[in-house]
């Protein structure tokens, strides 16, 4: 192994509920109501596919760009409070132990400015040597473009990353693209993960892997 590729929305940062939070108020701003098996998909996936799903199931008249466009305003401002932004336990033990040995990238669906307020919020620039965020793909996850991008600006063959995911689209981005998985039950159960290399309940259990000899 020769670099960690982290998502960000639920993998680094408890971000997941902020993203439905302010997908949710859109809606309410278009008079939609998204079913609940609906929502459940969306995770991992870009701002504009999920408006564009919901822009075809729900209401074809409504244009996507505008709705994601209203989605970024409405994260960024609840994202500028400190109590709705949290990183998840553990990160920065493990990426301070991993940078000493791994490159470092980040592969996450949420654009540009979504990616640097989290990075900027908590100084995360210097640990990462390739950033892909959703603004530089055509295709978002469970495409493998994203982390296929990543492993080319590694400069890296697949088979020498390995990808920390939280949800079912992630992973399968991931493995189409060639890297092996580890997937971190933070946003679902292990049912729903079971395509990953290996299923883990914390960042913490991703370094005792690492420690162990289990990964490399």
């Amino acid at each position: 192994m020769k670099a960690v590729i982290f998502d960000m929305d639920g993998v680094i940062v408890d971000s997941e509920p902020l993203h439905v939070k302010a997908e949710k108020e859109v809606c309410r701003r278009y008079n939609i109501q998204v079913e609940d098996n609906d929502w459940l998909g969306f995770k991992g996936k870009t701002t504009i596919d999920i408006f564009s799903f919901i822009s075809k199931k729900y209401n074809p008249s409504i244009n996507p760009k505008q709705m994601a466009d209203a989605k970024l305003g409405i994260y960024l401002e609840l994202a500028s409070k400190p109590e709705n932004l949290k990183v998840y336990s553990g990160f920065f033990e493990l990426i301070s132990c991993l940078k000493q040995k791994y490159k470092i990238a980040l592969t996450t669906s949420s654009v540009k400015a979504i990616q640097e307020c989290v990075f900027s919020h908590y100084s995360l620039f210097p640990f990462f040597d390739v950033i892909v965020n959703g603004s530089m793909v055509s295709k978002g996850k469970p495409d493998p473009e994203p982390y296929s991008l990543t492993i080319s600006k590694l400069r890296l063959n697949p088979e020498d990353c390995i990808v920390i995911e939280d949800s079912d689209n992630g992973i399968l981005s991931a493995k189409r693209a060639g890297a092996k998985v580890i997937a971190v039950t933070h946003s679902f159960g292990r049912e729903k993960l079971k395509e990953a290399d290996y299923i883990v309940d914390s960042l913490l259990e991703v370094k005792q892997l690492l420690e162990k000899g289990i990964i490399n």
